[in-house]
């Protein structure tokens, strides 16, 4: 069935100051399992000695032909991950990326109004046909992807009234009410070395590797805290996180080269340790909302809070309401079994 892009207003309100840490601030533990082996990368290449015997002849020459001739020493080997000093990481930047284009992209309008923004918006071309860029993510995100929203920019037009989203995750010239750090693992033997289909060469961090993190909060509501968890895919329904994507081959199957070895890549799942609140910022009314709040919140406790947080924002975003408990995974298992993607 084709369809028609369909112009879409945002529901704008004005911002919360960000010098206000009234509400819920503080700090989420979180573990994120990979499901699969998954590369987040700078797009740095490691570099290997081809032949090491020419380096003293080249050291010799003009700096002008050794430079030119270095080739000849020097070749690309696989695609890194990320490291920050001895342990491998996956950057809190790119968690967040992921968790902010997954809010949005569960928001549906409702009577062409939406809570959410695109923070970058692309302009619609038509709907990619198979094998062009895009298609797949076409097919998993659909009906999210034929919304035409604008977004929000400050600094572009001076109007400092934002949508949920960025007022939670932040805008030009509008800082951030949530702060992710990485995820990282110190364990050094984690990592694989992939030789995939179209000559590509991928570091990756194995399935089943655990990695750490938190994510830092200041003056949240509770609807607002409900907003990242539905973006870090919990779900009321099983007491628990669904699994999401993230990362590099995320939509497709590859093939290991010369095995002829069909293999999935980025697919990752969050678990909740801990959250550490600050109880002095906390207003009257998420008191007499969540009243078993306290300054460390653990077990069935963290659970029940999250439940509540995701019950308010189901019931303050409309836009939200539909998709609590959407998995990109589960939808693209479910595409592939059809047929419709591979």
């Amino acid at each position: 069935m084709n369809k028609s892009p369909i112009s879409v207003s945002i529901n704008r309100r004005s911002y919360t100051t960000r010098d206000n840490i009234l509400g819920i601030t503080g700090v989420l533990r979180l573990d994120l399992k990979l499901l699969t082996p998954l590369h987040v990368g700078f797009g740095k290449l490691k570099i290997m000695k081809i032949r090491p015997e020419l380096i003293s002849i080249i050291a010799k020459k003009p700096f002008n032909v050794a430079i030119r001739e270095a080739v000849n020493v020097l070749g690309y080997d696989y695609m890194e991950t990320v490291r920050y000093g001895d342990k491998i990481c996956i950057p809190g930047s790119s968690v967040k990326g992921v968790i902010r284009s997954r809010t949005e992209l569960m928001a549906l309008s409702q009577d062409n109004i939406n809570d959410f923004c695109f923070i970058v918006v692309t302009p619609f071309r038509g709907v990619p046909q198979k094998g062009m860029h895009g298609w797949r993510h076409f097919i998993i995100w659909d009906p999210a992807v034929y919304e035409l929203r604008d977004s929000c920019n400050p600094i572009q037009t001076g109007d400092y009234s934002l949508c949920s989203g960025c007022d939670i995750f932040g805008a030009p010239g509008v800082a951030s009410r949530v702060f992710f750090g990485n995820f990282c693992t110190s364990n050094p033997n984690v990592v694989d070395y992939l030789d995939l289909d179209f000559g590509e060469k991928l570091e990756v961090i194995k399935a089943n590797t655990v990695l750490a993190g938190e994510i830092s909060f200041h003056g949240l509501k509770l609807s607002e805290l409900g907003v990242l968890l539905i973006g870090l895919g919990w779900c009321p329904k099983i007491n628990d996180f669904k699994p999401i994507l993230m990362g590099k081959s995320k939509y497709r199957t590859r093939i290991i080269q010369n095995k002829n070895i069909k293999i999935i890549l980025g697919r990752a799942k969050f678990t909740a340790k801990s959250m550490t609140i600050l109880m002095e910022y906390l207003t009257p009314d998420i008191r007499n909302e969540v009243p078993e709040i306290k300054d460390e919140v653990k077990g069935e406790e963290l659970k029940q809070l999250f439940n509540k947080a995701v019950d308010k924002a189901a019931k303050e975003y409309p836009s939200l309401a539909k998709r609590i408990c959407f998995s990109e995974v589960e939808v693209l298992e479910e595409c592939i079994k059809k047929g419709l993607i591979s």
